[in-house]
């Protein structure tokens, strides 16, 4: 097509009126002044030479399908495969580099010494495993959290831009919409989709809906859309099936969010220069198309290992993270002449699982609120001295709401219902604080909590 560098696909549909021709060339800039019977006409020319084009299975996301990867620009393993991108296409084909060229043997083993083995062997895991999600029905997600200039961000690109899944700076949620999050949640089955500036002061409404991405995609759920493209009327069904990285200085603390994760807390310190510095002097153009055609290898043979499904939703992901790494240590044994060290080591993430469920965010909330007072001038939450403990519901959800890094699972009811069933919470009519609930010893709940989250930390 005259002026456009990159491909144009017209559908069956946009030949089926001369009205959808015309949106379909204005779109692009371009004009259609046929007839109904130029529009015939052309048809009946496309069918002829159709019959003398190769027909491939077109397929609008990016990854594994059967024992084919197909990505935007080739497939790897068959060339019956072709991407026809969707009408919310993200271009993924600008942020893959993955082509078959030399590279340097010893990337993994510097890759593996980025950080302490309990950082980054689980990064790197999860990385290995992320080519095969649509093997699994249940696949976490990554959580890279840490303070800002401790490296997490880096030591991310670092990784992916080795593998070739991701060159370019990624989207950050204080400048994506919730549309673009739904529609990069979606485009790809295999690469890895990274979303980064997770923390107070990013848009609302994309952290929103990030969230919501992340329970979708933990098993592959779709988030129905209505009113998009050309028809209002149109329903579409997104699926989120990417493989997701989250990184930023803010962590997830709901219940919901945590044991669908892989999630590593990043220190300041620990870092080893000296292997980032390797890193990006090594050529890599080629780990990521040679990682992905011995899987299909392995796949192919009936190798792959098998896959672990675990009922524990947050054993299951470390498993996950584990069963990538060892996969990694096979390829890197039989491709690359050496042994994988260290060993995978998943003992911090689990320590972030264990502490964020003992420490849930009602508590954290409850723990900040005390001697705080409403708009009414009532206590939030007040502590007798024997330790018995009086909670608004919902006035500690009003406060909630002001926090720009706190978000409650629910309205004052779902509060006030988790307490009851956690703590056999009573509601009472207070002399001095009004209508509460009554929590029986609710100051040695918050210091075991809070001891049980320090300790682990």
């Amino acid at each position: 097509m005259p002026g456009k560098a990159e491909n144009q696909f017209l559908s069956g549909d946009d030949l089926s009126s001369v009205s959808r021709m015309r949106n379909w060339t204005t779109k692009r800039l371009l004009s259609w002044k046929g007839t109904d019977r130029n529009l015939t006409d052309l048809i009946e020319l496309l069918k002829a030479q159709a019959m003398v084009v190769p027909q491939v299975k077109g397929v609008d996301v990016v990854g594994l399908h059967g024992e084919v990867f197909v990505l935007p620009d080739k497939c790897l393993g068959s060339s019956g495969w072709g991407y026809v991108p969707p009408e919310n296409d993200v271009h993924l084909k600008d942020f893959l580099h993955i082509e078959d060229e030399p590279w340097d043997l010893n990337i993994l083993k510097y890759l593996a010494l980025l950080h302490d083995p309990q950082t980054i062997t689980p990064v790197l895991g999860w990385i290995a495993a992320a080519p095969f999600r649509s093997l699994y029905e249940q696949f976490p997600i990554l959580s890279v959290t840490g303070g800002s200039g401790w490296g997490k961000t880096t030591i991310l690109h670092t990784i992916l831009k080795s593998f070739g899944f991701w060159v370019k700076s990624p989207p950050t949620l204080t400048g994506s919409t919730a549309h673009a999050i739904l529609s990069y949640a979606s485009s790809t089955n295999a690469l890895p989709i990274w979303f980064d500036e997770y923390r107070p002061g990013a848009r609302i409404e994309a952290k929103l809906a990030l969230e919501q991405v992340v329970r979708d995609a933990f098993d592959g759920s779709s988030t129905i859309k209505g009113g998009m493209y050309e028809s209002r009327m149109k329903i579409k069904a997104m699926p989120a099936s990417a493989p997701m990285i989250v990184s930023g200085e803010d962590a997830f603390s709901e219940t919901s969010h945590v044991e669908r994760m892989v999630m590593v807390s990043m220190p300041k310190e620990g870092k080893n220069v000296k292997a980032w510095k390797s890193c990006n002097t090594s050529r890599t153009g080629g780990l990521g198309y040679s990682y992905l055609t011995w899987s299909l290898e392995q796949i192919h043979t009936g190798q792959l290992p098998t896959l672990p499904h675990l009922p524990d939703r947050g054993e299951h992901s470390l498993a996950v993270a584990e069963w990538g790494y060892n996969l990694l240590s096979t390829f890197c044994e039989s491709v690359c002449g050496y042994e994988l060290i260290p060993a995978f080591d998943g003992s911090l993430c689990r320590v972030m699982q264990k502490a964020t469920k003992d420490r849930p965010i009602i508590l954290e909330c409850i723990d900040h609120t005390i001697g705080l007072e409403d708009s009414y001038g009532k206590f939030i939450t007040y502590i007798d001295s024997d330790g018995t403990g009086y909670v608004k519901p919902q006035s500690l959800v009003k406060w909630a709401v002001q926090q720009p890094d706190v978000r409650l699972p629910g309205g004052g009811k779902a509060v006030q219902r988790w307490l009851e069933q956690m703590y056999d919470a009573q509601s009472i009519q207070h002399a001095v604080h009004g209508r509460c609930l009554v929590i029986i010893g609710l100051r040695e709940i918050l210091e075991k909590s809070d001891v049980n989250s320090t300790n682990q930390e």
